[in-house]
């Protein structure tokens, strides 16, 4: 019997601990729907954000590293694009879906509201303004660290 009771304890102490397990698994490197960059996501106290750490064509037309030529502040221009935090500022109130940041397109050099869901190694990226009902979603896929 109390082998059984230990049992039971051990995986309801387990399941407890799960969803703070799964808080972390956005932790990582997720290759964007095109296929021609790699964000790293990491924690960083309560929050969330995500940098470039790969690009498929790093170099632009003259062989130099891209840098964030659109960004609209032009004391950042001369910043790189490998490196370049995207995404900022992002908070879980589940396991499963991060709110309140926000995703920087460095092509455009626009920065537009946006949450991220978690499903299996699928990371469902929705950037909008004003509304949710008002944006684009894009599905990164887990990756290796390129």
């Amino acid at each position: 019997m109390k082998k059984l009771i230990t049992a039971v304890l051990l995986m309801v102490i387990c399941n407890y601990l799960q969803p703070e397990n799964d808080l972390a698994s956005i932790n990582g490197f997720w290759l964007t729907q095109d296929r021609d960059a790699v964000v790293e996501i990491f924690q960083d106290n309560n929050e969330f954000f995500g940098r470039i750490t790969w690009l498929e064509e790093p170099l632009d037309e003259k062989g130099f590293p891209k840098k964030d030529d659109n960004n609209p502040d032009a004391i950042k221009r001369d910043q790189l694009i490998n490196g370049l935090i995207i995404l900022n500022g992002f908070r879980t109130t589940n396991n499963k879906k991060w709110t309140g940041g926000t995703i920087y397109d460095p092509e455009n050099g626009k920065t537009y509201s946006c949450t991220m869901k978690l499903q299996n190694d699928e990371l469902k990226i929705r950037g909008f303004v004003g509304i949710s009902l008002l944006g684009r979603t894009e599905i990164w896929t887990r990756t290796n660290k390129p």
